[in-house]
C-alpha cells in the first residue's frame, strides 16, 4: 500500500527521509575534498631537482673555495718543479787597473792593465741529484799581466756533481716535488668531496621542500573540511537536527587545523629559504622561488641496497675526503723522507771535461779564436768532496717536524676511516629501513582509506555517527602525513647513501651528479674494486 505524504506515518517517513538526506549533504560537504595523496608534486612548471643541483654546485662558496686551494697546490707543484729547470747565465765584464809599483831600481811607476771577459752556461739539476754544468768563459789581459802582450784565454768544458749520499736521488727537492704532487690529488679529491656535500645538501633541502610543499596541501585540505563540518553542523543545530553541544568539538577541530595549517605554512617558508641557500639566491629573489617540480623517488630500492659492509668498504676506495687524507698523509712521508735524508753526511763525486786555449793578439777575432787554437789542449778533473756537519740541528729540527707532521696525518687518516665506513655502513641500514617504512607508510594510507570507506557506509545504513566517519577522515590525513614523512626519509637516506660511499659526485673533481639515479631511487652500484696504487 502506498504511503501518502499527508498521513501521520508519511508524515514520520518524510521526516526521516529529510533527516537522512540533511546527514547525506552534511557527510557530502564534509568528504566533497578528499585529501589526495599530494605525495607528488603537481604537474607543470616548477623548480627541478635538477635545477637546484646545478645552482648550489654554481653557487657553492665551499666549491669555489676547493677550487682555488686546487689552484693554489697546482701552484705550489709548478714551484716545486722550477727547482729543476735549467738556468742560463752569461756574464760580461771589462776592468781597467791603475796600480802603483817599484822596480829592483827603487824608481816607480804607475802600470796600467785592461782585463775583458765574457762567459756563459748552462745550470741543470736533475731529479736523481746529479747537477751538470757546461759552461764557456773568455779573458783577455792587456797589460803587465800579459807580459806587455795581450794575451786571450778562452776554456770550454763541463763539469758534473754526483751527490752519494745528501742529496742522492733529488733530496729535498725531489721530495717536495713528490709532496706537492701528492697535494695537488689531495685537492683534486678535496673538490670533488666538496661538490658530493654541496650537492647532497641541495638535495636533501629540496626533498624537504617537496615534504613542506605537500604536507602544507594536506593541511589545507583538512582546514576546509573542517570548516564546512561546522558550518554545516551549525546549519543543523539552526534546524534543531543536532544538539549545540555538538558545535564545540568541530570548532575545536576547526582551530586545530588551523593553527596545523598555520604551522605548514612556516615550514613551507623555512624550507623554500634552505632550497634558496642552497641554491645561491639572493633575498630579494626569495619569494621567486617556484614551487617544487620533481617528485619523489618512487622506485622500490629495497632489494636493491647493499650490505653495511659492502656500503663501507665502498666509501674507504670512492669517498673523496678519505682519499684527500691519504694524499696528506703520503705528502707528510715525502718531506719525511727528504728531511732524513738531509742528516746524512755530504759525499760528492765532481768530474769535469774541458778544453783550454791560448792567443796572444788584440785584434777582434781574438775573443773567439782561442777556443780551437794550436795552443792549447784537452783537460779532466776528478775529485771528491765530503762534509760532515758537527751537530746539524737544523736538519734534525726538520726531520722532527716532519715526523711530527707524518703522525698527525696518519692519526687523521685513521680517524677518519673509521668514521666514514661506520657512516656509509649506517646509511645502508637507514636506506634499508626507510625504503620498508615507505611501503608500509603506503599500507597504511590504504587501509585508513578503506576505513573512511567503511565508516561513510556505515554512516549510510544508519550504524555510525558523522564524528566517526570525521575521525577515519583524520586518520587518514594523518596517515598521509606519514607517508609523506616516511617518502622524504627514504629520498634523503637514498641521498645520504650516495654522498656516503662516494656516488653522489664522481670524476677527477666532482663534475658528474647523476641526478637521474636519485629521481629514480637507484641505489649505488657497488661493483667489487681494486683499491688504487
Amino acid at each position: 500500500m502506498p504511503i501518502g505524504v499527508g498521513g501521520s506515518s508519511g508524515g514520520r517517513a518524510g521526516s526521516r527521509v529529510l533527516r537522512w538526506a540533511r546527514r547525506a549533504a552534511v557527510l557530502a560537504g564534509c568528504l566533497g575534498v578528499r585529501p589526495a595523496s599530494a605525495q607528488q608534486p603537481p604537474p607543470g612548471p616548477g623548480l627541478t631537482l635538477e635545477e637546484v643541483v646545478r645552482s648550489a654546485l654554481a653557487a657553492s662558496a665551499d666549491v669555489q673555495l676547493a677550487r682555488w686551494d686546487l689552484r693554489a697546490r697546482q701552484g705550489a707543484l709548478q714551484a716545486a718543479r722550477g727547482a729543476f729547470d735549467p738556468e742560463l747565465r752569461a756574464s760580461v765584464a771589462a776592468v781597467s787597473q791603475r796600480a802603483p809599483f817599484l822596480d829592483d831600481g827603487g824608481s816607480g811607476g804607475i802600470s796600467r792593465s785592461t782585463t775583458v771577459q765574457y762567459g756563459f752556461g748552462l745550470d741543470r739539476r736533475f731529479r736523481s741529484g746529479v747537477s751538470v754544468l757546461p759552461q764557456v768563459a773568455f779573458t783577455r789581459v792587456d797589460g803587465p799581466g800579459g807580459g806587455g802582450l795581450v794575451s786571450n784565454e778562452g776554456a770550454a768544458g763541463v763539469d758534473v756533481a754526483v751527490p752519494l749520499l745528501r742529496g742522492r736521488g733529488g733530496g729535498t727537492f725531489r721530495a717536495g716535488e713528490r709532496a706537492a704532487g701528492r697535494g695537488v690529488r689531495a685537492a683534486e679529491a678535496e673538490l670533488r668531496h666538496a661538490r658530493a656535500g654541496s650537492v647532497l645538501r641541495a638535495v636533501l633541502a629540496y626533498w624537504d621542500f617537496v615534504a613542506a610543499h605537500g604536507r602544507l596541501e594536506m593541511l589545507r585540505r583538512a582546514e576546509a573540511r573542517t570548516a564546512r563540518l561546522v558550518e554545516d553542523t551549525r546549519r543543523l543545530v539552526e534546524a534543531d537536527e543536532r544538539p549545540a553541544v555538538d558545535l564545540i568539538p568541530v570548532r575545536a577541530s576547526l582551530a586545530s587545523h588551523r593553527a596545523s595549517r598555520i604551522a605548514g605554512e612556516q615550514a613551507l617558508s623555512e624550507a623554500r629559504r634552505e632550497v634558496a641557500l642552497a641554491m645561491g639566491t639572493p633575498a630579494a629573489g626569495l619569494a621567486a622561488v617556484a614551487p617544487p617540480a620533481t617528485g619523489f623517488p618512487v622506485a622500490d630500492t629495497a632489494a636493491l641496497v647493499p650490505t653495511p659492509e659492502a656500503a663501507a668498504a665502498e666509501a674507504l676506495l670512492r669517498r673523496g675526503d678519505v682519499a684527500a687524507a691519504l694524499g696528506r698523509r703520503e705528502a707528510a712521508a715525502e718531506r719525511l723522507r727528504g728531511a732524513r735524508g738531509e742528516l746524512r753526511p755530504r759525499l760528492d763525486l765532481e768530474a769535469g771535461v774541458g778544453y783550454r786555449g791560448l792567443e796572444a793578439g788584440g785584434d777582434p777575432g781574438r775573443l773567439v779564436s782561442p777556443f780551437y787554437s794550436r795552443l792549447g789542449g784537452a783537460q779532466a778533473t776528478l775529485g771528491m768532496t765530503a762534509g760532515i756537519p758537527l751537530r746539524n740541528r737544523a736538519a734534525r729540527g726538520e726531520a722532527l717536524q716532519a715526523e711530527a707532521a707524518l703522525r698527525q696525518a696518519e692519526i687523521v687518516e685513521g680517524e677518519l676511516a673509521r668514521a666514514v665506513a661506520l657512516e656509509a655502513a649506517t646509511a645502508a641500514e637507514t636506506l634499508a629501513r626507510a625504503a620498508e617504512e615507505r611501503v608500509l607508510a603506503a599500507e597504511a594510507v590504504r587501509l585508513h582509506e578503506a576505513s573512511v570507506e567503511a565508516e561513510t557506509q556505515k554512516f549510510r545504513l544508519g550504524t555510525a555517527t558523522l564524528f566517526d566517519v570525521i575521525f577515519a577522515e583524520d586518520a587518514l590525513t594523518s596517515a598521509q602525513l606519514a607517508e609523506i614523512d616516511a617518502r622524504r626519509r627514504h629520498a634523503a637516506a637514498l641521498a645520504r647513501l650516495r654522498y656516503e660511499t662516494g656516488a653522489l659526485a664522481e670524476g677527477e673533481t666532482g663534475e658528474a651528479v647523476d641526478v637521474e639515479a636519485l629521481v629514480r631511487g637507484r641505489a649505488p652500484a657497488l661493483p667489487p674494486r681494486s683499491p688504487p696504487e
